[in-house]
C-alpha cells in the first residue's frame, strides 16, 4: 500500500511534547499498514511516543501445543519490540486486556 503523512503534519511532530497513536490489530490486513506507520513516526523525529493497543488479537497464542504450530502472540510481540527509538528515548507499549475477568 502507498502509505503517507501529511508533510505538515510530519513537521509537526518534532514540536509536540508527545505523540501518541491508538492501534487496532483486530485483522491481519490492518498490521502491515500499522506496523509500517509505527515504525515511520520515530524516524519523523516523533518526541515521548506511546504506543496504545486496546487489544493484543493474537494474546491466547502463545504456546504451541503441537509440532509445526506457531506462536503468533511471540511474533507480534518481537514486531511490536522492534519499533525504533525517538528522539527522546524507547517508545512506550500500553496493551490493554478488555477481556480480563474481573474480581
Amino acid at each position: 500500500p502507498n502509505l503517507e503523512v501529511k508533510k505538515e503534519d510530519a513537521l509537526r511532530l518534532e514540536n509536540f511534547y508527545g505523540t501518541c497513536i491508538i492501534l487496532s490489530f483486530h485483522s491481519a490486513a490492518v498490521i502491515f499498514e500499522q506496523l509500517c506507520l509505527l515504525y515511520a513516526l520515530p524516524r519523523m523525529r516523533a518526541r515521548n511516543f506511546r504506543i496504545i493497543l486496546p487489544w493484543f488479537s493474537t494474546g491466547t497464542m502463545e504456546r504451541v501445543e503441537k509440532i509445526g504450530q506457531i506462536a503468533t502472540a511471540s511474533s507480534l510481540a518481537r514486531m511490536l519490540s522492534a519499533t525504533p527509538p525517538c528522539p527522546t528515548g524507547p517508545s512506550t507499549v500500553v496493551i490493554y486486556d478488555i477481556h480480563a475477568l474481573q474480581e
